[in-house]
């Protein structure tokens, strides 16, 4: 035991009362976690008794754990005030003639901002009085265009029935027959153009009148002549109602076999109806005819004799 008294540090050999003040007391329950004081870490510490009186085996310190959002929780406090203090009005630090230099120049700013905004809306205003402007001008522009092309084609018209008056006083003096066939069965005819006004081109007319020739009418002229002072003539190329002009084959013969081995077979016939001074190629030439129970629009040769005026044809023949 005196062994044990003298291991005791020394305000507890000296001085029992002071040791006694302070020792706490043991509690009586023996869970040890009782101990700890609130927001410390559990420590394990060894005891000893001595006269009833608890020696810790060295000094308590205790460890308090300050979380992570608590200590974020006072940096966003401290930079807030830091910003605060720097973000202070500059107004609260000036004096008060400055501010009210400040305030003025701030009243002018907003004068010349409000001005600039009433100018926009002026210049709003006036650009809508200007596009209405244009869209009364579309529309007007648009009315006169259907007015123009209406004008225009009632004028259109007018003329037209005009021309149609003044095309009905055209007339032809009577066709004149050529003296001649121009080919089989056609003939040439002519006439000069009447009633036509001095502000209408003849020429024109010409091409514009119909007339009546053996009994049927032709819408226009083949084509229209100019002579001058003599007038303008039309000329037609007549297809009916010419049977003098209407030259026809009489009899065909065999004249053989062309040459040996030529497989060719010559057929010969006269021309019969051709008027003197018809030009006799072009109305043999033209002349269609008909035998072998074949149709043939003209022959393939023409030859002229003291004897007359002779076809001849050449047909194909396995026997020459």
């Amino acid at each position: 035991m005196s062994s044990q008294r003298d291991s005791l540090p020394p305000y507890s050999q000296h001085d029992s009362s002071r040791s006694r003040a302070w020792a706490p007391q043991r509690p009586q329950t023996n869970d040890r976690s009782s101990l700890l004081v609130p927001g410390a870490s559990p420590r394990l510490y060894s005891e000893r008794s001595v006269n009833n009186t608890i020696v810790l085996s060295s000094t308590p310190t205790w460890k308090l754990d300050l979380n992570l959002p608590f200590l974020v929780l006072l940096v966003v406090q401290f930079l807030l005030i830091c910003f605060a203090l720097t973000t202070w009005p500059v107004e609260a630090a000036l004096d008060p003639q400055q501010r009210i230099i400040l305030r003025r120049s701030w009243a002018a700013e907003a004068s010349a901002h409000e001005e600039l905004h009433r100018a926009w809306s002026q210049e709003e205003r006036d650009q809508e009085t200007l596009r209405t402007a244009w869209r009364q001008e579309v529309l007007e522009q648009e009315a006169r265009r259907v007015r123009w092309a209406h004008e225009r084609d009632e004028e259109e018209h007018r003329h037209e029935r005009e021309l149609e008056r003044i095309r009905a006083g055209f007339s032809w003096t009577s066709p004149i027959p050529d003296a001649h066939c121009a080919s089989y069965g056609a003939r040439q005819w002519s006439s000069r153009i009447t009633n036509v006004p001095r502000t209408y081109d003849p020429v024109q007319a010409c091409m514009e009148t119909a007339v009546e020739i053996n009994g049927a009418w032709i819408r226009k002229p083949d084509f229209c002549e100019d002579r001058g002072c003599n007038g303008v003539f039309g000329h037609w190329l007549v297809h009916h109602g010419e049977s003098s002009c209407s030259s026809y084959f009489r009899s065909f013969v065999d004249k053989g076999c062309t040459a040996g081995g030529s497989q060719l077979r010559r057929i010969e016939s006269r021309l019969e109806n051709v008027q003197s001074g018809d030009d006799w190629r072009v109305m043999c030439d033209t002349t269609p005819a008909d035998f072998g129970g074949q149709h043939f629009d003209h022959p393939d040769m023409c030859e002229q004799s003291v004897w007359g005026i002779w076809g001849n044809w050449f047909l194909h023949d396995q026997q020459c």
